[in-house]
């Protein structure tokens, strides 16, 4: 796993397991990029899907810590 790991959703309340996962990434930057896209690891993004919040943590960090979030 890279440092910094990427989560968002299309609703208020985030989903179970690993559904709001977008990845993990070397740079802050990348992640943020990464979240605002729509691009996943998973299949539930598709085309013209559109997210409400963002959450980037630190992996680096323990516990880790959120280091960006919008929404």
């Amino acid at each position: 796993m890279k440092r910094f790991c990427a989560f968002r959703g299309d609703v208020y309340y985030s989903c179970s397991g690993f559904g709001n996962y977008v990845g993990s990434f070397d740079t802050q930057d990348e992640a943020v990029v990464a979240a605002k896209s729509n691009s996943s690891h998973f299949d539930e993004w598709e085309e013209g899907d559109t997210y409400e919040w963002f959450k980037v943590y630190d992996t680096n960090t323990d516990p880790p810590t959120e280091v960006v979030s919008e929404g």
